[in-house]
């Protein structure tokens, strides 16, 4: 609205600048004329308004039922010219609907014919010649309302006329007049712009709030739209016979008696209005935004388009607050220059101010972390949400709800990092077939890839890995070698395999480097003398401290029968050395056939003898023990007991 009013004054400004520019072109002239020059100006300028003669001009559109309205606001701009006659009608419909009436007790004031018969007369002086004025005429009969405005003021008026306020005067079958009624002939001096026609009772606030603008094209209710922004200002416009309706396309006014080529009688500029500037099509209103907030912040209510301006609850108009809570702030809102007023009511919601937690934790050095917040919708956060310290560290999280309120905390997260164990492990040696126990150190528990007690038979290795007691897996793998000594092989020997009772043999033991005979006692070697056959173990030990066993038999024999059976038949048979491994030289000094018996009583080998004869016989692969020799010569028994040993 403000706007519109700095453009009526622009228009004024615009206007003098033209009249100094004229009286510039002027001088130049005369200067011209004196020095023999001549200068040939030429302005051609859009028409702004219509140039009415009083005297037989007029426009008129064929009826259209678009008009046959109730209650209807009729609004236009007019510089009347004070023709001098008592009546001068602007416009008309069947009967005078808005005249200038310049006799009677008053003079130059606007009359407004709402009904038959009633006639609403402005008060004295409100019309005033040569100027543009605002003149407007509402009409309402469910309010039993007629009112006339002059430049947007409210008029006061008499009433006159046998009549009340009940039918509406525009008729519904005749066709609408600008400048005249038809059969009287009282013409309009002066000029017109910005003609419309409403059909509704428009307040005085809508009047005030478009009266200095144009509306484009049309708007809630607009009906007649007439700019007058045709044909070229005062120049030959004979062509353009026709008042253009912006609103609807019926409702043109065709131009009647009219000559379009002066300034009279002809389209004209400036207007009343700037042509082309407008305002919103929609009325003024006073709106306070709604507003959404988060608890404890700062908020501004303001209410613009008016001069004053009220709220409730305490509120100055665009001075910051804090809401308590959500609530509904009443706005009543005026304006002096339109008269304009209005309430309005700005919902205030204060969201809630999410608080922000986070998790704390622990990992193992190496390992990540998810931080993991509530509370908010989305959160930010300072690192992560997954991270990886090297050292125990805290992270910050703030957070924002849904409502995109910040948190009112910012949370923090401590993330301890535990170290990783290192793992040893013990190494050793055991004998073949021994045990060897792993010990671990450095963790809570181990786990072994065999163990902790092993037996390996050849040297081997063996892994351990650890964990702490946080459950931190070592980082290291520790590895434990066994070495596996193989047992020493011991070996015995005696002397003698078969003793004769009162004979000493020598037990020999080899394969290791300390030995222990049982019975015996300690050495490598020991002399026994058994009197029975006897079995003898040997325990040795060698460099390792790795110990085996072997065990010998020491056969033991009473020898009785040997020289008997030696000298049975006069020593034909010689059998020597006895007793040896099994390599016996026999001697003969007669012919015989020999057995060689077992002491099972099987016959193992057989031999045969001639006089004067010595053989090598060799039963060495036969088992150590005591063996009988059987023949007989010339009817005589040859017996002889033989001993194998080994």
């Amino acid at each position: 609205m403000e706007f519109c009013l700095d453009l009526v004054l622009l228009n004024n400004q615009l206007k003098l600048i033209k009249m100094k520019l004229k009286k510039t072109i002027i001088k130049k002239l005369m200067l011209a004329s004196v020095f023999s020059i001549s200068l040939n100006i030429s302005h051609a300028q859009t028409g702004a308004a219509f140039s009415f003669d009083g005297i037989d001009d007029y426009a008129a559109a064929v009826h259209d039922p678009t008009l046959n309205v109730s209650q209807f606001t009729i609004e236009t701009w007019l510089k009347w010219g004070a023709s001098g006659t008592a009546l001068n009608f602007i416009t008309s419909k069947g009967t005078e609907v808005m005249e200038i009436h310049t006799g009677g007790p008053v003079n130059n004031n606007i009359r407004f014919i709402p009904t038959t018969g009633v006639y609403l007369d402005g008060g004295l002086n409100t019309i005033t010649p040569g100027t543009w004025v605002h003149l407007a005429c509402v009409y309402n009969p469910n309010a039993t309302l007629a009112k006339m405005y002059v430049n947007g003021a409210n008029v006061t008026y008499s009433l006159s006329g046998p009549n009340s306020l009940t039918t509406a005067v525009v008729s519904n079958t005749t066709a609408l007049h600008l400048g005249t009624r038809p059969g009287v002939g009282f013409f309009l001096n002066g000029q017109l712009d910005e003609f419309r026609i409403w059909n509704t009772a428009r307040t005085q606030c809508e009047i005030n709030t478009y009266m200095n603008c144009e509306i484009p094209s049309t708007a809630p209710g607009l009906l007649v739209n007439y700019h007058f922004n045709q044909g070229v200002a005062a120049a030959s416009n004979t062509a353009v016979t026709t008042i253009t309706n912006a609103a609807l396309p019926v409702v043109t006014s065709t131009l009647q008696n009219t000559s379009l080529t002066s300034t009279v009688s002809n389209w004209v500029a400036p207007g009343g209005v700037v042509s082309g500037f407008t305002v919103p099509l929609a009325p003024i209103s006073y709106t306070a935004t709604n507003v959404t907030s988060c608890s404890g912040k700062t908020i501004t209510l303001n209410a613009v388009g008016a001069t004053t301006v009220a709220w409730s609850g305490g509120v100055v108009n665009n001075v910051p607050f804090v809401p308590i809570a959500s609530n509904g702030y009443t706005m009543t809102g005026s304006n002096s220059i339109t008269t304009c007023s209005n309430t309005a009511v700005a919902s205030v919601t204060v969201n809630a101010t999410p608080t922000i937690v986070v998790n704390n934790g622990a990992v193992c050095a190496g390992k990540s972390f998810t931080l993991s917040a509530s509370g908010a919708n989305t959160y930010t956060y300072s690192s992560g949400p997954v991270v990886s310290p090297i050292t125990t560290s805290s992270y910050s999280v703030t957070g924002t709800s849904a409502a995109g309120c910040l948190g009112s905390n910012t949370a923090v997260s401590t993330v301890s990092v535990n170290p990783l164990p290192t793992v040893s492990v013990n190494s050793g040696a055991i004998c073949s077939g021994g045990s060897f126990t792993l010990l671990a150190s450095g963790a809570n528990t181990y786990t072994y890839s065999s163990g902790p007690v092993v037996s390996p038979i050849i040297t081997s290795s063996y892994s351990v890995t650890g964990t702490s007691a946080a459950g931190c897996l070592s980082s290291n793998t520790a590895v434990s070698t066994i070495t596996a000594n193989p047992l020493p092989t011991i070996n015995v020997l005696t002397t003698n395999t078969v003793l004769c009772l009162g004979e000493n043999a020598t037990l020999t033991a080899n394969g290791a480097s300390s030995y222990t005979f049982n019975p015996g006692g300690s050495g490598s070697n020991i002399t026994i003398s058994p009197s029975v056959t006897s079995i003898y173990t040997v325990t040795g030990k060698d460099s390792n401290g790795c110990m085996n066993t072997s065990i010998i038999t020491q056969n033991v024999s009473p020898c009785t029968d040997i020289a008997a059976l030696n000298n049975s038949i006069s020593g034909a048979v010689a059998m020597y050395p006895n007793p040896n491994n099994g390599e016996f030289s026999i001697a003969s000094h007669v012919d015989v056939e020999l057995s060689i018996i077992n002491e099972l009583g099987q016959v193992v080998k057989l031999i045969s003898l001639n006089e004067s004869n010595t053989r090598l016989v060799s039963i060495s692969q036969l088992a150590t023990g005591i063996y009988f020799v059987i023949g007989s010569s010339d009817n005589q028994i040859i017996k002889q007991k033989i001993i194998v040993s080994k």
